[in-house]
């Protein structure tokens, strides 16, 4: 009989219960079973909890390596291979074998970073470089578009080709060189049209209203006269003008009155007057000329020299040809007349003798409706102008002579301040009114820049002129959109919300504000700076292009090429 603790002892055929797992082996690469990952505790750089495994290229080494890649055009590799052969005694393939590898790995483990590296050292290199190469060349000659496009196609050729080829295998060099040189074909004809119609976008959006060169020049002109313009006035934009008037408001109103009131003040300054060309103020303004003039003239004596003789000659001369039998003795006589009263005083006249002589004749000139006899008058007054010019002393020379120019320009404006409408009877002058004012018996000098009004004039009726008060399209859609649009569909949006007559009224109400609010908005300052700056206008800066198109096609390529 067996004893107890025999019945549990196993036959020969049964196996133990821990005999039934065999040893595992384990994986000398990884230290783990079969299939198991490397173990790495979590905070171990480049460990990744997904799989368990410890990358050996970071983000940045890969990036690195990418862009080492791009700067050598694929063929760094090749190079090192060489130094590193050299330094370490190793045969060259191997060395190569083993560059190759590490970048394929560095590629592998962080895909993206390694691409963005890659792209970044064709950007680089078309930085270092300026966007140098055929389409830089013919930018920089002035060339088209067109041409710019041609040269940036051989320039992303060339780019491409050398790229694609040194990526390739020792075998597929060949192959590589042409489909990275195709790509590059693509990619720099297409870069420069790219560039220029991004180029017009920020532009765009940098100055949205693009005026000439001429209308920037006549508001500069303004500008240096203290007149202030609205953004549709600098630009030359209807449709924003047609907004300013239409959905300005009081604001836009007022800005209107203000220009017209710095435009008369610029003005009077030139006749040494301020404010607006009121009678009381062109009253004051010619009594205070005359007393300026009587009191500089009796400090000083006219002396009759031979220019005198000679200008009053010349007048006699040109005028007896063009004036009438019975008109001639008028002049022959007034000539006559200032020849005795030289003669008479030794050919010297006082100051207070001289003023009186060129009064009579200016009044005389202005008396009569025979222009070629007020021109003969004004030659015999300008004659004895030039000879008190001649003769002043050294000490009143500088204001006399600002004294005559202030002279003049005040006839002109005492024309300009009689014109029709209702500014004019509130003092205002317009430019209009200031340009045929100007140009009234001195046309050539008004049309060459001689007269003291004639770039305020032109500029201002360049620019300020007003816009057809009605029946436009421009004027009647910015009349619909900003004042009739928004209380319409605010009434329309309060009745159907409401139902009822107030919900209604309340809507209306609800839109006329937002119009009231959208015409605050459009003469804000800072949006009236925007609207109107000029600073992104003119024609397109090709070379700048040429560059944005170099960044565009090196970096595409790079992206196309690096990627596959």
């Amino acid at each position: 009989m067996p004893l107890p603790w025999e019945e549990f002892q196993p036959q020969k055929s049964e196996r133990l219960p821990w005999q039934d797992y065999q040893a595992t082996t384990v994986d000398p690469a990884t230290n783990q079973p079969p299939g198991v990952p490397a173990f790495a505790p979590p905070g171990v750089e480049g460990y990744d909890p997904q799989t368990g495994e410890v990358q050996q290229y970071g983000q940045g080494d890969s990036a690195a390596m990418g862009a080492a890649d791009a700067t050598t055009f694929g063929w760094g590799d090749e190079l090192a291979s060489y130094v590193g052969s050299g330094l370490y005694g190793v045969p060259r393939e191997q060395v190569l074998r083993e560059m190759r590898g590490n970048a394929s790995q560095a590629q592998s483990e962080n895909p993206g970073s390694y691409l963005a590296g890659q792209v970044g050292g064709g950007l680089a290199q078309a930085l270092a470089t300026l966007g140098g190469g055929a389409a830089s060349a013919v930018a920089r000659g002035g060339g088209t578009l067109g041409k710019v496009a041609l040269g940036s196609a051989v320039d992303g050729a060339l780019y491409g080709g050398a790229y694609g080829s040194g990526s390739a295998d020792d075998s597929g060099r060949l192959q590589g060189g042409v489909r990275g040189g195709l790509t590059g074909l693509a990619i720099g004809g297409a870069a420069p049209l790219v560039a220029a119609g991004v180029g017009k976008a920020a532009r765009k959006v940098i100055s949205p209203f693009a005026g000439s060169p001429e209308r920037e020049a006549a508001v500069r002109a303004l500008a240096q006269e203290g007149v202030p313009v609205t953004a549709g006035q600098r630009t030359g934009s209807n449709a924003l003008r047609y907004a300013e008037s239409e959905i300005g408001g009081s604001k836009a109103a007022t800005a209107m009155e203000t220009q017209a009131e710095r435009f008369t003040e610029a003005v009077m300054r030139k006749a040494g007057a301020s404010g607006r060309a009121t009678p009381d103020n062109l009253a004051a303004l010619k009594g205070n000329m005359g007393q300026a003039f009587e009191d500089i003239a009796a400090r000083n004596t006219l002396v009759a020299d031979r220019q005198l003789g000679q200008d009053l000659g010349k007048t006699l001369n040109r005028y007896s040809k063009l004036l009438e039998t019975q008109q001639k003795p008028i002049i022959d006589n007034l000539a006559s007349d200032i020849v005795t009263r030289l003669k008479a005083t030794g050919g010297k006249l006082s100051g207070t003798e001289y003023q009186t002589i060129r009064s009579d004749l200016t009044s005389a000139a202005s008396s009569t409706t025979n222009q070629t006899l007020a021109s003969a008058m004004r030659g015999l007054r300008n004659a004895l102008d030039d000879a008190m010019d001649r003769s002043i002393n050294p000490a009143d020379a500088g204001a006399w002579k600002v004294l005559r120019k202030q002279y003049g320009n005040m006839k002109v404006l005492q024309r300009a301040s009689v014109g029709g409408g209702a500014d004019s009877g509130l003092g205002l002058i317009s430019p209009a009114q200031l340009r045929t004012a100007a140009a009234t018996g001195n046309r050539e000098g008004f049309a060459t820049g001689a007269s003291d009004f004639t770039d305020l004039a032109k500029a201002g009726q360049a620019v300020m002129t007003p816009l057809p008060n009605s029946g436009t399209a421009s004027r009647l859609s910015a009349r619909s959109l900003g004042a009739m649009a928004p209380t319409i569909l605010g009434a329309g949006y309060g009745g159907a919300s409401g139902g009822d007559l107030q919900s209604a009224l309340a809507g209306a109400a609800a839109g006329y504000g937002l119009q009231k609010g959208a015409g605050m908005a459009l003469m804000n300052p800072a949006v009236q700076r925007y609207l109107g700056n000029q600073a992104a206008t003119g024609p397109a800066n090709r070379v700048s292009e040429a560059l944005l198109a170099a960044i565009l096609r090196d970096g595409g390529i790079q992206a196309l090429l690096g990627s596959r």
